[in-house]
């Protein structure tokens, strides 16, 4: 049974009984070898790690289903994926069914900036039914990514449906223009302070405005970031894309849009409201010429603000010099505590001293916020100074009355022992040294909260020398 049989003209084939042969040694071998030598198929190789950006969740807003109508809402958008994703859009599609499809139309849009896995961010949108639409069922769709710009891990998931809504033939026909005539949202806002016209003047005839989103009030919503370093860390505000409409049948010259708060809004610590262009492509800026019909959109938002609450302020259009429209602003923020920094009487001079000569910096910091906050303190030495050149002191004893600020993390408790209540303040001392002559460095005091990297309260900056000359002299 065990020989070997030749096929004549091919000395080297093996027979079928041979053949059978081989093939269990073979598949003992393969049954010997580590599995991690085994090459995986094409089918089984593990997907890449990409983002995987969806809509989590969409506000009801306000929405009137009727042709012409505006529509407004908010949308969290997330991402699921296993990498950071790039800024996106999210944005409005009128479909005919609960899918994004190639016939869907798109309505409106807003900037979602860069979102690591897991994080998520809230997005106001705002728009217009179109004046002509045909009757049957109808599906807004609100859609993460909305332009496709990035390669997502599932790219069936980014929509989510808003709204099912139904025209018929009996629905109310779109708007006609409103008449000629002054339009100004809010007959007055801020209790009475602010007035549409402040200057005795009303818009030229035909010219009238509509901003969105708004609430039935005709009230825009600003959240705002409790910190507010806006051109520190891009993520340190929030902002509204606020979109400005001349719904009348004349055009207006020269817009602009300012954000301003109520004369008797909020104290210092509260914050201020802004309005600018950075945020919004240039083709859709508000421009020196709005024709009747057309819109420009401007974004609003808060900054430094310390204190929680919620308060008012307004926008106002203008045109060439004249007020043309006032419309109410409401700004929200969450209460927190915000370090501030000021001099303490002691500090040493930094300026002009000899090398090796260990320096001292007092520094008060402050609870301005409304709610209890733990000092933390670090040093922006991006301008080059060596490490160690300024370090924070432990070794001297606080003045009479006050206490260092010597924050402690409890293991036992989970909590940070030595916190600021509101309106208290404690001293930080920082040893300045440098063995080298002829420097000039500079570096920048940051106060911190702890547990959060982006919450960075107030900056205080430091600027040192040494003399000319001379051999080193260690610190």
């Amino acid at each position: 049974m065990d020989d070997v049989t030749l096929t004549p003209g091919h000395p080297s084939r093996p027979t079928a009984r041979r053949r059978r042969g081989l093939l269990v040694v073979l598949a003992l071998a393969l049954a010997a070898t580590p599995l991690s030598l085994v090459p995986l198929s094409p089918g089984t190789a593990a997907a890449p790690a990409r983002a995987d950006l969806r809509v989590a969740s969409v506000a009801r807003g306000s929405f009137v289903a009727q042709r012409g109508e505006r529509f407004s809402t908010s949308a969290v958008v997330v991402n699921r994926g296993r990498r950071s994703a790039p800024p996106t859009r999210v944005g409005v599609l009128l479909s005919r069914n609960a899918t994004r499809g190639s016939g869907d139309r798109f309505l409106t849009g807003a900037k979602v900036a860069g979102l690591d896995p897991g994080q998520r961010r809230t997005r106001a949108v705002g728009g217009r039914l179109p004046a002509s639409l045909a009757t049957g069922v109808w599906r807004l769709l609100v859609c993460a990514d909305v332009d496709s710009d990035v390669r997502e891990s599932s790219e069936t998931d980014n929509c989510a449906v808003w709204r099912t809504f139904t025209i018929s033939s009996a629905s109310t026909p779109p708007p006609t223009p409103p008449p000629a005539g002054p339009s100004g949202g809010a007959a007055a806002v801020c209790g009475g302070d602010v007035v549409p016209y402040p200057q005795g003047t009303t818009p030229p005839a035909g010219v009238r405005f509509e901003v969105g989103p708004s609430d039935d009030a005709g009230v825009v919503d600003v959240p705002a970031d409790p910190v507010g370093s806006e051109f520190t860390y891009i993520d340190e505000y929030q902002q509204t894309i606020v979109t400005v409409t001349n719904v009348g049948t004349a055009q207006a010259y020269g817009v602009t849009v300012q954000a301003l708060p109520c004369p008797a809004g909020g104290s210092p610590g509260w914050g201020q409201l802004s309005a600018w262009t950075g945020d919004v492509p240039q083709a859709e800026q508000c421009t020196p010429s709005l024709p009747a019909a057309a819109s420009c959109r401007v974004s609003v938002y808060a900054h430094d603000v310390r204190l929680g609450g919620v308060r008012p302020g307004y926008l106002r259009v203008i045109g060439s010099t004249d007020v043309l429209a006032v419309f109410p602003v409401r700004v929200t923020a969450t209460s927190r505590g915000f370090m501030a920094l000021s001099d303490f009487p002691g500090s040493d001079d930094l300026l002009g001293n000899a090398p090796g000569a260990h320096l001292r910096v007092l520094l008060r910091a402050t609870n301005v916020g409304d709610r209890d906050a733990v000092p933390t303190f670090e040093f922006d030495e991006s301008a080059g100074t060596p490490d160690g050149v300024f370090s924070l002191d432990s070794s001297w004893d606080a003045p009479e009355g006050e206490h260092r600020c010597d924050p402690m993390f409890s293991a036992a408790s989970q909590t940070w022992i030595g916190a600021l209540s509101p309106g208290t303040s404690c001293i930080v001392a920082i040893d300045v040294c440098s063995s080298q002559s002829s420097v000039d460095w500079r570096t920048d005091v940051v106060a911190r909260l702890p547990g959060d990297s982006l919450a960075r309260s107030q900056v205080r900056s430091l600027h040192f020398t040494t003399v000319s000359g001379g051999d080193p002299v260690g610190c």
